[in-house]
């Protein structure tokens, strides 16, 4: 069984995913104006949120496939 597809998808919607989340955090920082530090930690977030999301979708498709 070829994985590659799958795998493609789940990388292509990952990068779409965090390219989002640098656009949103982009726009936060010019209307909200964070310190740095704050930004530090919106950006360690968005990064854990969007790897997280990565693991459970590359989890799930593993899941998936199998069965």
């Amino acid at each position: 069984m070829d994985f590659q597809p799958r795998l493609n998808k789940i990388v292509r919607n990952s990068v779409l995913a965090v390219a989002g989340v640098i656009i949103i955090m982009v726009l936060l920082n010019h209307s909200i104006r964070l310190n740095e530090d704050e930004f530090k930690l919106l950006a360690l977030l968005a990064v854990l949120a969007v790897i997280s999301i990565l693991m459970f979708f590359w989890g799930w498709s593993f899941t998936v496939l199998k069965v």
